[in-house]
């Protein structure tokens, strides 16, 4: 069965006999995938175009050999004028975000190699995720040695899949873990090789996997007194590794989770 997506430069799409569609994420002239605003654009391009009656599923992949995706194009933030022309631009890649997670179908992102920055924000948008075994597939936030923060959903959508702490642990350092842990401790539904990819997706499709209830944290959080009290703590680790002046963003980071505790609205 054949949609019209339109004219797409960096999007490959198929459907299978199934009746799954996949969409591999190639960028072009890149050897690596980032979120530019071109990609970003076809990627909502793809969610207009998505067909009226409910699919089987859909999965999210990289064309490319060596990773998953590396991020937003940061290249392009200096293009930004000021903060509002920032904060428009978030608020839509969150409009974008917020239509995969809210697909009346699952939805599935296939992660090889690197999945970091915006391009973890994305799968976690999906309904599940599904990693390769590889050494070389690794997962990260490492938006505070940029001197930002996750801005496309990732600090509401990671404590809300793997507890509060894990979270912040990756979000406050920046670092990055494997795929088994990964799975450990909730990021990923499935860690398979290569060759089985196709099985797990398929599996993942049809019935939701079965995950961890992190509630006890993540419910004590809602209390203002609870995250003052955990924010200081957190905030005196910090500053043992970092200096707030001249690395602002993991301060910013914590303050921004004290005033609003994960809260998506």
């Amino acid at each position: 069965m054949g949609y019209d997506w339109g004219t797409l430069r960096h999007w490959q799409v198929r459907q299978e006999s199934d009746g799954i569609l996949w969409l591999s994420l190639d960028r072009a002239d890149r050897e690596v995938n980032t979120l530019s605003r071109e990609v970003l654009n076809e990627l909502a391009q793809l969610l207009d175009g998505m067909p009226r009656q409910p699919l089987p599923g859909v999965v999210i992949c990289s064309a490319k050999p060596d990773g998953f995706i590396a991020g937003a194009d940061v290249s392009e933030f200096s293009a930004l004028v000021d903060s509002s022309e920032a904060l428009k631009l978030v608020e839509w890649v969150h409009a974008i975000f917020d239509r995969i997670e809210r697909l009346p179908f699952p939805t599935v992102s296939v992660v090889h190699g690197f999945c970091l920055g915006g391009g973890l924000e994305l799968a976690l948008a999906c309904s599940s995720r599904i990693a390769t075994e590889a050494p070389e597939t690794r997962f990260s936030l490492p938006e505070v040695k940029l001197g930002i923060h996750p801005g496309f959903g990732g600090t509401v959508r990671l404590p809300r899949l793997v507890g509060l702490l894990p979270a912040l642990d990756l979000m406050l350092s920046g670092r990055s873990i494997d795929a088994r842990q990964a799975y450990r401790i909730g990021l990923v539904d499935n860690v398979v090789p290569e060759r089985q990819m196709k099985a797990a997706v398929r599996s993942a499709i049809l019935r939701a996997p079965s995950r961890k209830k992190r509630r006890f944290l993540n419910a004590l959080s809602r209390l203002r007194l609870v995250r003052r009290l955990l924010t200081c703590y957190l905030r005196a680790a910090v500053a043992k590794r970092a200096i707030k002046k001249h690395y602002p963003a993991p301060y910013a980071l914590l303050d921004l989770w004290e005033r609003f505790g994960g809260n998506p609205g």
